[in-house]
């Protein structure tokens, strides 16, 4: 069984009361995977990635009964994230320097150099850190996560066509490099 059909099939006992063992499979199932995630979008430590990471799945337990079962997963639980980084980045970007919350920095440990290895995997991360936030996201999504184009237009918010072409000049720039 699919872990998406394990999780739907918890949703639907979460629901009616347990909802403790589901968050616990799910935090089992995505922590990695979106502290990963949220470290790449947002060009954090992993420490901050990890302080993110809280309040996100803090909005995926408090939003559990938002998803609608039978639907992506994956796409849901990663628009939380997605949302949550771009929110964060924003008020980031509104907030005065010295402010109580501190943006990530750029000398910040980057959870690819310990995750990657080898020079095919080298060149990857040297074209991710070239590209712009959205064809980073998507090409994280894609290559790291192994989602769908039809997940991932879910997730950034375009249609499944636009994603296919978007990737294919993605790649194409990185081939060049």
């Amino acid at each position: 069984m699919k872990t998406v059909e394990m999780i739907n099939i918890a949703l639907s006992s979460a629901l009616s009361g347990d909802g403790e063992s589901l968050f616990c499979s799910i935090w089992e199932k995505y922590r990695k995977r979106l502290l990963y995630y949220v470290t790449a979008v947002m060009h954090c430590s992993r420490e901050d990635g990890e302080d993110q990471l809280q309040e996100i799945m803090v909005k995926v337990f408090n939003n559990l009964d938002q998803y609608r079962t039978g639907s992506s997963f994956n796409a849901w639980i990663y628009a939380i994230a997605r949302n949550h980084c771009i929110d964060f980045k924003r008020k980031a970007d509104s907030r005065p320097c010295g402010g109580e919350l501190r943006d990530c920095d750029d000398k910040a440990p980057d959870p690819f150099e310990a995750l990657c290895s080898g020079e095919l995997n080298r060149a990857v991360h040297g074209c991710l850190e070239k590209m712009d936030d959205i064809d980073r996201e998507m090409a994280y999504l894609r290559h790291f996560e192994g989602l769908r184009y039809k997940t991932i237009g879910k997730v950034v918010g375009m249609n499944e066509n636009s994603v296919k072409t978007r990737m294919r000049t993605i790649e194409a720039a990185c081939a060049g490099n």
